[in-house]
């Protein structure tokens, strides 16, 4: 494995710390919140279950754990990735939990679905891999184009002191387990350090998988 990005199985072993239901709880709500102020005075639109939200798209979704969890919702859920095994394998998942899943391959700066949505999505700091001005405001001219109107766009970003000081506000490093597979994971090291002119920094990803079903499901 060259990355972390290059193995869907260990990316999503790596993030499943994540309480991804209890999330997608907070996305329904901020949606239900965005829209009851945009339609003005009146009952608040929207709900836990997904009433409200009819569609989501979730941009640089890898294996489009957040895009999974909407569908069991019942609401219409796009994944879009750039990586065609994390296609594959968001796909793959999709089928095996039974949940609807329309899955796109395609750059998120540069993406034309010819259809909107209620809700747009990009979690996990992916909009940290958007290196220049321009691929930025690429990819806000994109979404902008595929939100209905009263539609929000939420994007999960990382906090810029933890990239501007040695004292971080989340942790870099933890611990996974997964049946009887147990990750260990350390995301970025004190040599990883920003590039002040460029904004860029390469984080090198260590991560230790042990357990008699290690790797099991992958592909």
């Amino acid at each position: 494995m060259t990355g972390i990005y290059d193995d869907p199985w260990a990316y999503e072993l790596a993030c499943s710390f994540r309480d991804v239901p209890a999330e997608v709880d907070v996305l329904l709500r901020w949606t239900a919140r965005h829209r009851a102020g945009a339609a003005g005075p009146g009952p608040a639109l929207g709900g836990l279950d997904g009433g409200g939200v009819r569609d989501v798209l979730e941009l640089a979704a890898g294996p489009a754990e957040h895009a999974r969890e909407f569908a069991r919702r019942g609401v219409a859920a796009t994944a879009l990735d750039l990586h065609p095994a994390m296609c594959a394998y968001a796909a793959r998942r999709a089928k095996e939990e039974g949940v609807g899943l329309d899955v796109v391959q395609e750059d998120m700066t540069a993406f034309a679905l010819g259809r909107r949505f209620d809700l747009v999505v990009t979690m996990l700091d992916s909009t940290s891999h958007l290196m220049t001005l321009d691929a930025f405001t690429a990819h806000l001219d994109r979404a902008a184009e595929h939100l209905r109107p009263g539609g929000l766009y939420v994007v999960e970003m990382s906090h810029p002191r933890d990239r501007l000081s040695d004292d971080p506000s989340v942790s870099t490093g933890w611990t996974v387990e997964r049946g009887d597979v147990r990750a260990t994971v350390r995301w970025g090291e004190p040599s990883d350090r920003l590039d002040p002119v460029t904004q860029v920094s390469d984080d090198h990803v260590t991560m230790t998988v042990s357990g008699g079903g290690a790797g099991a499901g992958r592909g």
